[in-house]
């Protein structure tokens, strides 16, 4: 059973015929149709090999008229649409309820996957004591902004991490499955999700898989990185202290850049706290 809500989807139809081994799924979660679906799906028709699936799931839209990209080059997939929009987690639940494949990765609708992306997760994945990875992610067009994510890139070096790129993991199904998913949050969903493997399979569970990289920018404006920090703030009391130190912990050194946009970081801090403020006052009426 998953933790955050999981619904019945409307539209549930599959294309493509399926190979007869499936490495992995691949679940791809949309709110809209625009240049970024378009470009992740072609990117995926490019590169995903023929014994990997793709499954998208459509939050209150339909992906139907996307997937052509996919069924051109014969790729085996999933569409799903669900009827209302509850944030990506219970989609990427309803997917993951779904996906054949014996590991499950989680990709944001407007990433690009580089060559070498899906190996990378999987060899991850096999590695002794691992049940999930997460990869790196670099900008694609707005680098200055992407550097106030310093999660996003963590170097060259594989180590122990957390699951706080969750548009680009990957998870063992079994194991995804045993803890019941990703809860019903919409902002550190996989700060909480990593709290769950670990307790369950060993701090050294997740590892970041530098190979596995995929182009994405973490926010196009100032004021959206605001509206995101001020999200996730909303969400912090899912998480206990020790939670947040863990998930802080794991960050590549500062750099020079990194201390010029100190500013916006703060910034950044204040609307997160002003959002955990929000949820209080918002639960006490």
């Amino acid at each position: 059973m998953s933790v955050g809500p999981c619904p019945e989807p409307v539209v549930d139809e599959t294309f493509g015929s399926p190979p007869p081994v499936l490495r992995l799924s691949i679940v791809v979660v949309a709110w809209r149709t625009d240049r970024g679906l378009v470009g992740c799906v072609e990117r995926l028709s490019e590169l995903v090999p023929a014994d990997v699936e793709v499954l998208l799931v459509g939050n209150a839209i339909d992906l139907r008229p996307v997937v052509a990209p996919l069924v051109e080059v014969g790729r085996h997939g999933r569409v799903l649409q669900l009827a209302v929009n509850d944030g990506p987690s219970p989609a990427r639940n309803v997917a993951a309820e779904r996906a054949a494949a014996p590991v499950i990765a989680f990709l944001d609708d407007d990433a690009r996957i580089e060559p070498g992306w899906v190996d990378a997760l999987l060899a991850g994945v096999a590695g002794e004591g691992v049940v999930a990875v997460r990869g790196r992610v670099v900008a694609d067009t707005r680098p200055f902004l992407t550097r106030l994510a310093r999660a996003y890139d963590l170097g060259e070096e594989r180590c122990v991490a957390v699951l706080n790129t969750e548009g680009n993991m990957a998870i063992e199904g079994d194991a995804f499955h045993a803890i019941g998913g990703f809860a019903a949050m919409f902002g550190h969903e996989g700060v909480e999700l990593s709290v769950r493997v670990r307790e369950r399979f060993g701090e050294a569970s997740i590892r970041y898989e530098p190979e596995a990289v995929i182009r994405h920018d973490y926010v196009g404006s100032v004021p959206a990185y605001l509206a995101k920090r001020f999200r996730h703030g909303r969400n912090l009391r899912r998480l206990r202290p020790s939670d947040i130190r863990m998930a802080a912990g794991v960050r590549p050194p500062k750099t020079a850049r990194d201390r010029l946009l100190a500013p916006l970081r703060w910034l950044g801090v204040g609307a997160e706290v002003s959002g955990a403020g929000w949820e209080v006052v918002a639960r006490l009426r």
